[in-house]
């Protein structure tokens, strides 16, 4: 995500945070959101999928720097992994990080897990995985995003190769459905996000 580095090249959750602009009037803001809505997700998509939430859409919007396709990518993950819930169940968070994804950074790159990303317990038993998300929505998102940057570049991903790796297995053509819908999801939620951004 755009800006994520800082000059010492380690990512920084401070970068992450986007300024607030406190003097946007409230009612405003509502009207944007319901209009934007109307105009590019005036149904459930796909198959009565829920519609991003504001906590949704702020955390992926501060973890992409802003950047729309990232944030419509972020969310399309989100909507595939775990519809918009705030206290998902299963793998860690809002982005389903797994416990792979965990030792691959912990091993590689592990400044990009941002404290509160994971829950403090693990999730193999189905107790656990029955178990509410415990941890941090924002940096469970923001460490979901820094997996995407990661494998971007350094490992010469797209965001189709990074959405099918991220799917549920076993078979190949899981993953490809798993993937072409989320692909599609970003590029319907694009135009939903940069609307936020310019009111059209």
């Amino acid at each position: 995500m755009g800006g994520a580095r800082g000059n010492d090249g380690q990512y920084d959750l401070h970068l992450f945070t986007l300024p607030q602009n406190t003097a946007q009037n409230p009612v405003e803001g509502q009207k944007n959101w319901d209009n934007c809505m109307g105009k590019y997700l005036p149904e459930n998509f796909p198959g009565g999928r829920n519609k991003p939430t504001g906590l949704a859409v702020g955390s992926a919007t501060r973890a992409a720097s802003g950047d729309t396709n990232d944030t419509a990518l972020i969310l399309g993950i989100i909507a595939k992994e775990t519809g918009f819930s705030s206290s998902p169940t299963g793998d860690h968070g809002p982005m389903q990080l797994s416990g792979w994804v965990k030792g691959y950074l912990t091993k590689h790159a592990p400044n990009l897990i941002l404290p509160g990303a994971y829950d403090p317990f693990g999730r193999k038993s189905q107790a656990s995985r029955n178990r509410p998300f415990t941890g941090d929505y924002d940096a469970n998102v923001m460490t979901g995003a820094n997996w995407i940057k990661y494998q971007r570049d350094n490992l010469g991903k797209s965001d189709y190769n990074i959405a099918y790796g991220w799917g549920p297995g076993p078979t190949a053509e899981i993953r490809s459905t798993y993937a072409n819908e989320a692909i599609s999801l970003r590029d319907r939620y694009a135009g939903f996000v940069n609307c936020l951004k310019t009111g059209r």
